[in-house]
């Protein structure tokens, strides 16, 4: 029968429901090994959706659609069947779980994949690779206290022969400074028949920071006598239990080994090269692979893409293209190869570009993914049409698991002005997820620019508040409006603190005329029934100094009858309480459904008046709710917006310990991690409630509360979002938490913040303006790659700061009264939080306005490149007296 369909035809079919209804799953499972014979994984995986939606408590169909996933490299889509079994099936819940984790890790999603094995654990499934697999993934966080219980538990489980396993547990305790643990595990590793160099270094690190140096030296004199005899001994066998200047110490001891038989077959080569790269040494690993190759003429494609990989992080773009072509000529997976040179290319180079996504095509002429970024491509090569078409191809092959496809699409119609197919594209999109709150709100938002077209402006305002309504975090609603505000010569909204250049912000009781509401849907916690308010400290004021620079001064910065004024803080105890929490809103109801105002952030009315929002979470006993407008990833509105109201709880007499839960934003980076390890503050209370992508998913991300209840209900108050960064008590809590003394000294006195790792704003004179900086005794540091308490550290010892205005400057809360600040500015996107900042803490701020970098006005004003010139740089820091 397979011979009568086309690949999409089929996918097509089986999303109907006519066909989901109709024909027996026994059918469905036959179709999907009969296309799993013929090679095409799409058709397999529309036939085993389409089974498992008959059939969800059917473990057996679940893991193989789990498999197929895994092999068509689909991820976030493995959630909802794996959720549908457990909810038919409790008993098979800790066994989905490990499969759905197994899929993630396999895919490198290790997040995603302890996400899954936590739930597994819950669910009563223990295993010690289970274990394994969570100490690797927390000791690559630097979570060191997960790291070791993890190791711990998965040592006491399978107390065999494991060395390797005891030689990163000593890792991890010495990184977690617990020396004594550290030496006891490296000995045990080396009892165990672990004899390696790695693990004696590691000891005589251990025993000199405890203070027992003769002991730290016998150990460092046998780490080189092992080290000498195998200079494989250096490298550490868990390489997440690693740091890179064990891998470089590593690779520098295996290059200089004199007795070191070098390698002589292609495998060598290649585990040279592996090593290499390990070290960062680039173009020795691009070497070692190139000589395996040679050995090797037979080698399998994917060597010669390795190597093309090589090429391009060494910057020997037309080797890359070489080792691209080779491996084309190599034969194997060809429609594999070409997807991985077209996505290597950039996107400057548009028609290399299209030829290599239309041989990918070819070859491939069934993965959606591959019309996907054909049609990004011409869309940025400006041939709409052609685009529009592959991304209907996409969708066609993918349906739901594909979230680009769908974004580019509508977009792209809107862009072209086709109002009523955009209509049209969202209702059809609609039909194939309806349960999808993110196709709901594009379909709204479609419906509002066609009214916006045609001069309807109280209609399109109406449309892009119901996709709110829908999606509270949708900013592009927010876009939309003050677009249609601007052509009906409205006035804009009001600019916040937080978002001076309006960035998703609403004229002042747009929300509330818009929305269907009680007249008494709000109030102040102390007016609302049910309410306890708990005091932690009283009212600030502070006085103000004016920044200094060249020129006519920045009204911005200037103290013209302005002081910084920080409310009192308390906490609110709400009984039967209720939340809502992403990255735009918090919203916070007492038991009559009342919105407690000093205790929300955002826009209160649009998340009261959703009929849309997912049922609520029930939590026993005591959440302190802590989510805050901006709190997801931005590293500054963490620090000062969300941590202090920690600081809050306990001074309201709220213990931490008696917490059952606490509810964030996000809590997946470095420094969120490492800031609940400095509080002491088990991540196993911790709770994420933003469940949704910032530019939109077809399906929610999955263990994430965005809605939730409790027995009790505690929320420091924040009667305006910047209630804590004129708070000295704040300030002084962020020093205690992470100043650490004893790293100060490892930093010099004088500091350039580098935006390098940045994904935006960027100084394109980034290596020209370090020079010069260095003349005058700066060193450059880039606090994104560093530990938290490291920031701390390195802004605690300078007494002169250069950056270019970003979230890095946060650290100014660790410099010391009297350091000199010089803040760079682009010219459209001026600030004056770390202004304020300074003057709360006694600094000498002076400021710099940069140039636009050639084509950043095309980016939005907080996204523009810059270029520093150099002479008024150097002009600033005779002003502020720096030679």
């Amino acid at each position: 029968m397979l011979k009568f369909w086309s690949v999409a035809a089929f996918c097509t079919f089986a999303r109907s429901r006519w066909a989901q209804e109709r024909i027996p799953v026994g059918r469905w499972w036959r179709w999907a090994q009969a296309w799993a014979a013929a090679g095409e994984p799409e058709a397999v995986l529309a036939a085993l959706e389409t089974a498992v939606i008959q059939r969800p408590g059917s473990f057996k169909l679940v893991r193989q659609l789990l498999d197929t996933y895994g092999q068509a490299g689909y991820r976030r889509a493995a959630w909802r069947p794996v959720q549908r079994l457990v909810a038919v099936r409790p008993r098979v819940a800790g066994r989905a779980w490990a499969a759905l984790g197994d899929l993630y890790w396999a895919m490198g999603e290790w997040s995603e994949a302890m996400r899954a094995y936590d739930e597994a654990k819950q669910n009563q499934y223990q295993s010690t690779y289970l274990e394994e697999r969570a100490a690797r993934f927390w000791a690559s966080r630097q979570d060191w206290t997960r790291a070791k219980g993890a190791w711990w538990t998965a040592i006491a489980w399978e107390p065999s022969d494991r060395p390797d396993w005891h030689e990163a547990l000593c890792f991890v305790l010495l990184s977690d400074r617990d020396f004594d643990g550290a030496i006891k595990a490296g000995e045990t590793a080396l009892a165990l028949g672990g004899d390696r160099a790695v693990t004696w270094h590691r000891l005589a690190q251990a025993h000199r920071e405890r203070g027992d140096r003769p002991t730290g030296n016998r150990c460092l004199r046998r780490a080189w006598q092992v080290g000498a005899k195998d200079p494989w001994s250096w490298f550490p066998q868990v390489s997440e239990c690693a740091d890179r200047p064990e891998w470089q110490r590593a690779w520098q001891m295996l290059q200089s080994a004199p007795d070191l038989d070098f390698p002589e077959t292609a495998a060598d080569y290649r585990r040279w090269s592996q090593l290499a790269s390990q070290a960062g040494d680039w173009p020795a690993a691009m070497a070692a692979l190139d000589r395996a190759l040679t050995l090797d003429p037979q080698a399998p494609p994917s060597d010669w893409c390795a190597l093309a990989d090589l090429c391009a992080r060494s910057g020997q773009d037309h080797l890359a293209s070489l080792a691209w072509q080779r491996a084309l000529s190599a034969g194997a997976n060809q429609g594999g190869v070409y997807y991985a040179y077209a996505e290597s290319q950039p996107r400057s180079s548009l028609p290399d570009c299209l030829a290599l996504w239309r041989r990918a095509m070819q070859d491939n002429p069934t993965d959606p993914r591959v019309y996907d970024n054909y049609g990004q491509t011409l869309e940025a090569a400006n041939h709409p049409i052609a685009a529009l078409a592959a991304y209907g191809r996409a969708i066609l092959l993918a349906g739901r698991r594909l979230d680009i496809p769908f974004r580019q699409g509508g977009t792209l119609l809107q862009q072209l002005g086709w109002w009523r197919l955009a209509c049209w594209f969202w209702d059809q999109a609609s039909l194939l997820a309806p349960d999808s709150v993110w196709f709901q709100a594009e379909r709204q938002a479609a419906l509002a620019r066609r009214a916006q077209s045609q001069g309807q402006w109280q209609r399109a305002i109406d449309h892009f508040m119901a996709a709110l309504r829908y999606q509270p975090e949708f900013w592009p609603a927010y876009d939309g409006i003050q677009a249609v505000l601007a052509a009906a010569g409205l006035p804009p909204a009001d600019p916040s603190p937080t978002s001076p250049s309006l960035f998703c912000q609403l004229p002042d009781g747009l929300a509330e005329a818009t929305s269907l509401l009680a007249t008494n849907w709000q109030g102040v916690a102390a007016e609302l029934p049910g309410t306890d308010c708990f005091p932690a400290f009283e009212p600030e004021t502070h006085p103000l100094r004016d920044s200094q620079g060249l020129g006519d001064p920045l009204p911005e910065l200037q103290a013209i009858d302005r002081t910084l004024d920080a409310p009192a803080a308390y906490t609110v105890a709400i009984p039967q309480g209720r939340a809502w929490g992403d990255n735009l809103c918090s919203v916070v109801f007492n038991a009559q459904n009342q919105v407690i105002r000093d205790c929300s952030t955002g826009y209160s009315a649009i998340v009261a008046s959703s009929p849309h929002l997912p049922p609520p979470q029930h939590f026993a006993g005591t959440v302190a709710f802590l989510a805050t407008r901006w709190g997801k990833v931005t590293y500054f509105h963490w620090m000062f917006d969300l941590l202090p109201r920690l600081e809050v709880l306990r001074r309201s007499g709220f213990a931490w310990d008696s917490i059952d839960r606490f509810v964030v934003n996000l809590y997946e980076l470095p420094f969120q991690h490492q800031s609940f390890e400095r509080l002491q503050i088990p991540l196993e209370k911790v709770v994420a409630c933003c469940h949704t992508e910032w530019f939109g998913s077809v399906d929610p991300v999955q263990g994430r509360i965005p809605h939730l209840t409790a027995d009790r209900l505690l929320v420091p108050a924040i009667p305006e979002l910047r209630i804590y960064r004129g708070s000295r008590w704040a300030h002084q809590f962020l020093r205690d938490t992470f100043l650490e003394p004893a790293r100060i000294s490892r930093f010099p006195d004088r500091l350039y913040i580098t935006r390098r790792s940045a994904a935006y704003r960027q100084v394109l004179n980034d290596r020209e303006v370090i020079a010069t900086l260095e003349q005058f005794g700066f060193r450059a540091i880039d606090p994104a790659r560093l530990p938290l308490v490291d920031q701390a550290a390195a802004f605690a010892a300078a007494k002169v700061i250069v950056a270019v205005h970003g979230a890095g400057l946060t650290n100014l809360v660790f410099t010391e009264p009297g350091t000199k600040v010089i803040e760079i500015f682009q010219p459209s996107h001026r600030q004056n939080t770390y202004w304020l900042l300074s003057n709360l803490g006694g600094l000498e701020h002076y400021h710099l306005t940069a140039d636009l970098a050639p084509g950043a006005e095309q980016a939005t004003a907080v996204q523009q490149n810059i270029t520093i010139d150099l002479d008024r740089l150097k002009a600033l820091l005779k002003l502020a007296g720096i030679d």
